[in-house]
């Protein structure tokens, strides 16, 4: 049987962006960076819903790119 590691990025207030959808609150920099990426390593798949997957557009990902190069994607939607 196999794990299922859940990894989440998320703010106090239960959200990954502000409310004008920027992520500068979001720090890029320091070493919780390495704390959060590192174990994406040894992941396999990534599960996400539609709304997080296309907000990467903003950020450059480009659709039906996948948004970690290393993982199998599934993206899910209710909207078809």
């Amino acid at each position: 049987m196999r794990n299922i590691d859940c990894h989440i990025a998320i703010t106090l207030d239960g959200f990954i962006c502000r409310d004008d959808g920027s992520i500068d609150g979001f720090l890029m920099e320091g070493e919780h960076v390495e704390d959060f990426i590192k174990p994406l390593n040894d992941y396999d798949s990534a599960l996400m819903g539609r709304k997080i997957y296309e907000f990467g557009f903003q950020l450059g990902l480009m659709a039906g790119e996948p948004a970690y190069p290393n993982l199998k994607h599934y993206v899910f939607s209710e909207s078809f």
